[in-house]
């Protein structure tokens, strides 16, 4: 009996992985270096015209279903879920925040 285990080959971290939504890929997303000069208020507005956009885009197509457009209902599901998903990931950042500024604040000095 071959050995079944032969066959497998590993994973190349460095690899391309591609979305389910096509054309892009989990590498291309990633920051390629981390700029530590901009401020956590400009990082954090633009987090927040993020999840506005994909509230947005979720929120057309639903109405572009409702007005009776051939509009796939898996696109719908996804768009709500992925702007569901996008600002509960904004909540917890911003729960966050203010956790860490009070736990500054009770801090003595």
């Amino acid at each position: 009996m071959p050995n079944s285990l032969s066959s497998i080959v590993p994973v190349n971290a460095g690899a391309e992985i591609p979305l389910a939504s096509g054309g892009s890929s989990l590498k291309s997303l990633m920051p390629t270096s981390v700029d530590s000069t901009v401020p956590f208020a400009d990082v954090f507005q633009q987090v927040i015209k993020d999840v506005d956009g994909a509230q947005v885009q979720a929120q057309q197509t639903v109405d572009r279903l409702l007005a009776g457009e051939d509009v796939p209902i898996h696109e719908v599901s996804l768009q709500m879920a992925q702007a569901e998903l996008s600002l509960k990931l904004l909540m917890e950042i911003r729960n966050r925040a203010i956790t860490a500024y009070q736990e500054i604040m009770r801090t003595q000095m």
